[in-house]
């Protein structure tokens, strides 16, 4: 009886790995999931190569700008290298140059203390500086013309020419 069932039982079963059309339970497949027998060992760390990357990273951070300010001249070393016209020139426009960089910079200063931007509050300081100056003309402007209406008058001048 029992020879029977295996006869029985092999006879039914398909061949073992026999091609594409293979029964798909005889292949060695990896699980879809983990199990806990699947954990590798941790590997160990490089120390060398870090220590390499490290050291690589301090060389560009500090020793790249370290070079850039050795080799770059210093305001001194660009002065002398003017010609004798240039120098003077330049010490000569010294103190205004300076002034007119510390108006700047005062102004940008008073300008960035408003919540607007700065380019809106530069223009809207240009247009009230117009304003002030047209104000400024046609205020000398009236003046100078009652200032001509009282020598005209002084003279004995009519004031029917203008």
């Amino acid at each position: 009886l029992r020879e029977d069932c295996l006869l029985i039982a092999k006879a039914q079963s398909p061949a073992p790995n026999t091609g594409a059309l293979s029964n798909h339970r005889t292949f060695n497949r990896p699980p879809l999931h983990r199990t806990k027998f699947d954990t590798m060992a941790k590997k160990a760390t490089n120390w060398k190569l870090w220590g390499k990357m490290m050291l690589g990273g301090g060389v560009f951070c500090v020793g790249g700008p370290a070079f850039t300010m050795w080799v770059s001249p210093t305001e001194e070393e660009l002065f002398k290298r003017y010609n004798p016209e240039l120098q003077a020139r330049s010490l000569a426009n010294r103190e205004k140059t300076q002034a007119e960089f510390d108006q700047f910079v005062t102004k940008l200063k008073e300008y960035s203390k408003s919540d607007r931007p700065i380019w809106t509050v530069r223009d809207e300081d240009i247009e009230r500086q117009k304003a002030a100056q047209a104000y400024e003309q046609r205020r000398k402007e009236a003046e100078l013309k009652a200032q001509q209406a009282a020598m005209r008058r002084e003279s004995g001048m009519s004031d029917d020419l203008d």
